[in-house]
């Protein structure tokens, strides 16, 4: 009995193992937009607007590097640079005002580390 439990139980985990994932941007909650629009609190409301103002000018700040050819040069610092942006992004959008400023911090510190010391810090 306990042996037919556990080849029924193996094989139940290798079929669930072997689902395809589903396409990009049809995931989670934040894929979908299925969230409510933005925070409810008012001072989280306008940490998420300052949030993404800022997005916008460090995304005016990835240009440069990137038309330099950085992106050759150093594939991994750009890949994470736009990972934080993404997860700025997402948590913004969530509802998690908190949480994107920090990915968006993440996100100036991946620039500045692309563009070196005398790269401005405007944003």
């Amino acid at each position: 009995m306990r042996r037919a439990a556990a080849i029924g139980l193996a094989a139940a985990l290798c079929a669930a193992g072997c689902t395809p994932y589903p396409p990009a941007g049809t995931g989670g909650m934040a894929d979908r937009g299925a969230l409510p629009p933005g925070p409810a609190d008012p001072s989280e409301t306008r940490l998420a607007a300052r949030t993404m103002q800022r997005l916008a000018c460090l995304d005016d700040r990835y240009a440069a590097p990137a038309a330099r050819g950085v992106a050759l040069r150093q594939p991994a610092a750009m890949a994470l640079a736009r990972d934080a942006r993404r997860d700025a992004l997402r948590w913004t959008a969530a509802g998690l005002a908190r949480d994107g400023a920090l990915a968006a911090d993440r996100y100036a510190a991946g620039l500045a580390r692309l563009g070196g010391p005398a790269w401005g810090a405007a944003c």
